[in-house]
């Protein structure tokens, strides 16, 4: 970014004008602005600590072209800025074609479950409008466009036995008007819009999911591998776990928690890693080498703080936080297994609090260990907001044996600050 591009302030009385950046941890502080209080003419330009202030030449304005010294912010040239977006979130056409109906089709045509009754079922209407979308894009000037396909899209009831033509070209079509416009697409493969019939089969309890995506991925490679090179196999899965299966807050579609999810939200989770595993699998066995592309992941990211730093078992619940949430998925990606802490933390709490026979994390086997290991080529981040988190108290941790909630597995309380939030709220 140039400061040309910044709005000019007129420092004729103050002689130099100034940019500074501020970073407390907690608030983020940008300024442009005038040298008012002389700041700049009796130091200079300083770059130090947390405050940056630079300041620009004697001129009456802070941003000109005959500046001698101008400012200038910049990424490496090889940087490519880009935009997501998801199926639901965006196509609309819900029965297009022979599209199949998806747990957030069902989900949201049910009485007072949304506000004010909104449906996806046009939503953005980019099925039917992605010219004017990719348009839009390029004007916009990126470089990279994510985009989901929707799994009942392609295959109506999330199996190979049909498919929707209609749906495999709406496909073609945009990634060619994408590629004309000289932007790369990435493909994430599951955005959470599940086919309703493969959860009227037990979604993603049911162990065959795994062989479903795979047979599913397998039929997107094919058809668009030789134009898509990055390809993302699920978006976010523990927030499809804390939202959609189980989790302390609030459901998404299909709109309830399931039954015991002391124990079914890790085999949901297992679940999950193992299409993952299969999906990449299958594109590097059968069409990595042809069609030199790469695959990875995206997982939901936050950082933890010690909510006391002084506090030794604060700094534990932090480590052990962030361990237990972004390892869930990504241990087992890149090192073939799940944290150590976390299966001896669930085995404990499963065996001692619980009197179970065995542990409520399920096993991988030796085979699903090696074909896990190394199964992402990269991994992407959704960067959201931290977190400050506080061990368990004894009272608190006692609440393993009554109501479960997945901090009593990993033994910290975790709560976060306004001002750490990064999502820019509209108010009506």
């Amino acid at each position: 970014m140039s400061v040309d591009s910044l709005k000019i302030q007129d420092c004729s009385r103050a002689s130099y004008c100034y940019t500074r950046y501020y970073n407390d941890g907690q608030d983020i502080i940008y300024e442009l602005g005038c040298d008012e209080n002389l700041v700049c003419q009796a130091n200079g330009c300083t770059i130090s600590g947390l405050t940056r202030t630079c300041c620009c030449n004697s001129e009456n304005s802070c941003i000109t072209n005959g500046a001698s010294d101008p400012i200038e912010y910049s990424f490496p040239a090889e940087f490519k800025f880009g935009v997501a977006t998801s199926s639901y979130q965006i196509e609309g056409a819900y029965k297009a074609g022979k599209k199949g109906p998806s747990i957030w089709d069902v989900y949201t045509h049910k009485p007072n479950k949304i506000r004010n009754n909104d449906t996806g079922d046009i939503a953005c209407d980019s099925y039917n409008n992605y010219q004017r979308d990719v348009e839009m894009l390029k004007e916009l000037g990126v470089k990279e466009y994510r985009f989901s396909i929707s799994w009942p899209r392609i295959f109506p009831d999330g199996t190979n036995a049909t498919v929707n033509e209609d749906g495999v070209e709406y496909y073609n079509k945009l990634i060619n008007a994408l590629l004309d416009a000289k932007i790369d697409p990435i493909v994430t493969m599951f955005h959470w819009d599940l086919p309703q019939y493969l959860q009227d089969m037990g979604g993603f309890l049911d162990s065959s999911v795994a062989d479903r995506f795979g047979a599913y991925a397998d039929f997107l490679f094919s058809k668009y591998g030789d134009r898509v090179k990055k390809w993302i196999t699920l978006n976010e899965p523990l927030s499809f776990v804390l939202f959609a299966a189980c989790g302390n807050t609030f459901a998404h579609a299909p709109g309830h928690f399931l039954d015991h999810c002391e124990w079914s939200m890790y085999v949901v989770a297992h679940n999950l890693l193992k299409c993952h595993m299969k999906a990449a699998r299958i594109y590097k066995e059968k069409y990595q080498a042809q069609q030199n592309g790469i695959i990875g992941i995206t997982l939901a990211g936050a950082w933890y703080y010690p909510k006391d730093p002084n506090n030794e078992e604060d700094v534990a619940a932090a480590r052990r936080s962030f361990q237990f949430i972004f390892g869930w998925f990504a241990n087992p990606i890149f090192v073939g297994d799940y944290p150590d802490f976390m299966k001896e933390t669930i085995y404990n709490n499963s065996i001692d609090y619980q009197m179970r026979v065995r542990s409520r994390l399920p096993e991988f086997t030796e085979e699903e260990i090696n074909n896990l290991k190394g199964s992402a080529d990269f991994l992407g981040v959704n960067y959201y907001m931290a977190f400050d988190s506080r061990a368990l108290t004894p009272k608190e941790q006692e609440s393993i044996l009554g109501n479960y909630k997945l901090s009593t597995d990993w033994r910290t309380f975790n709560d976060y600050r306004e001002s750490w939030r990064l999502w820019v709220y509209f108010y009506e």
